[in-house]
Formats: C-alpha cells, structure tokens, sequence
C-alpha cells in the first residue's frame, strides 16, 4: 500500500493562524508523525507539503497512491468546532477508511464529531 500525505498549505500560504502557531507547521509536524507510524508498519509513504496545490494531485497520481490524506488544521471565529474527515466519493473503500479515522481522531483526543 502506498499513501500519499499532503500537509496543508505551505511556505509562502501559512493557512490558519493564531496562538502563536501556522497551520502549515502544526500540518506539517502531524503529517511527519503520520509519515513515522505508518514505516513502522512498513507501508510506503509520501510526504509532500506544497502551496502549488495544481501539483499535489499530479504528485499523488504520479506517484500511484492508493491513498491520498490531506492534513489541515481549520480555525474559525464563530461557533464552528469538532473534528471533521471528508471523503471524495461515498459508499467506497475509501469513505469506510474516512469513517474508521474520523472515529478515532474524536475518541483518542475527546473532540466533537
């Protein structure tokens, strides 16, 4: 298996901010987790952090993912909050592994759903 890891935004696009902290960085430390726990268990990675969002996808399909996870830390000033895992296309192989991550993003740090 082959998963590509996209760390949201990039060098020049900080993405949300605030608290001291850039959405990129805390992306990018979370995707390099990623990248370290799944090479324990020998599965093929890719990490890929990019503000030329044209050429992640190109790099992923290039590349022959059969797993494409885009890391992004969202902020809002409103009443917006929880946890959210979208998928490309419902009722595939895909969107169960969408499910199965969603679920244990929200119990293993208490967030809402």
């Amino acid at each position: 298996m082959k998963v590509f890891i996209n760390p949201g935004h990039g060098s020049s696009d900080p993405g949300a901010t605030g608290f001291g902290l850039n959405e990129a960085d805390v992306a990018l430390k979370v995707g390099m987790l990623l990248e370290n726990k799944l090479k324990t268990r020998n599965i093929e990675t890719q990490l890929f952090q990019s503000d030329a969002l044209s050429s992640v996808p190109v790099k992923a399909n290039t590349w022959g993912a059969d797993v494409f996870i885009s890391i992004h830390c969202n902020a809002y000033n409103g009443a917006a909050r929880g946890t959210e895992t979208l998928v490309y296309r419902l009722g595939t192989q895909g969107a169960a592994l969408a499910d199965a991550i969603q679920s244990k993003i929200v119990s293993t740090l208490n967030t809402i759903d």
